[in-house]
C-alpha cells in the first residue's frame, strides 16, 4: 500500500513539474534590429521610447495589448489604456521595457 501511494505521489508531482508552452515567441535578430534602430515608436495615439533596461517576468503576468511590425505589444495583465510601460519578449522570463513619453 505504501508503494502504491508512493508511486501516486510521484506522478502527481511530476504532472505540476512540466513545462508549460511560453506564449509569446521570442523576437528574432531582425526584429531586435529593427527596435535598436527605431527605439521610438507610435502605438494609441502617444510616443512610446524603448528604455535601457528589462523586466523579469512570467508570460502569465502580461497580456497582448497590440503589434508594431509584427511583434506582439504586451502590457502587464491586469492594466488598462492608456498603459504606461509595454514589454517585448526578448528572452524567457525577460522582457524590454518600453516607456510612454510625456506629452
Amino acid at each position: 500500500m505504501k508503494k502504491f501511494l508512493f508511486a501516486c505521489f510521484l506522478v502527481l508531482i511530476s504532472g505540476c513539474a512540466t513545462a508549460r508552452p511560453e506564449k509569446w515567441a521570442k523576437i528574432d535578430s531582425r526584429q531586435e534590429q529593427y527596435l535598436l534602430e527605431h527605439p521610438v515608436f507610435e502605438f494609441e495615439g502617444h510616443k512610446w521610447r524603448i528604455q535601457n533596461e528589462a523586466a523579469y517576468l512570467r508570460d502569465s503576468e502580461l497580456r497582448e495589448a497590440g503589434q508594431i511590425a509584427g511583434l506582439p505589444l504586451l502590457a502587464e495583465r491586469f492594466n488598462v489604456p492608456p498603459y504606461e510601460k509595454l514589454y517585448f519578449k526578448v528572452d524567457r522570463h525577460t522582457f524590454w521595457v518600453a516607456a510612454r513619453e510625456k506629452a
